[in-house]
């Protein structure tokens, strides 16, 4: 496998990914506010991926908030597809609902110190 192909293959994969996602959100039984979420991390990281490209950085700490979205869309996706998991995100929910915003901050708040 040639490094190319190494660069390639997981942008393919993520593409696909959340074309797949998109499709299975659009039927009608999927839950409305699960496919506003979702809408919401993809046009975030969408938004943050341009502003960045435009403006020619490309630091780590200043793609955070494009990472932390995808990672939201992700677990928005893993919550639709899996009982398991949606089992285990209410379950934190109900203990913390608050965890998600603080955790955010946490992470951003080190990355700016770590730099």
């Amino acid at each position: 496998m040639n490094p190319l192909q190494l660069l390639i293959a997981p942008v393919v994969l993520i593409y696909q990914s959340v074309f797949l996602a998109l499709g299975k959100f659009r039927r009608r039984e999927s839950d409305p506010a699960q496919r506003a979420w979702l809408c919401f991390c993809l046009s975030g990281v969408l938004v943050t991926v341009l502003l960045l490209a435009l403006n020619d950085s490309k630091a780590d700490r200043y793609m955070f908030p494009a990472f932390y979205l995808a990672g939201a869309g992700g677990t928005v996706v893993a919550v639709e597809r899996w009982e398991r998991v949606k089992r285990l995100s209410e379950r934190l929910d109900g203990f913390w609902p608050w965890g998600p915003v603080a955790w955010w901050l946490a992470l951003f708040l080190s990355r700016l110190a770590l730099g």
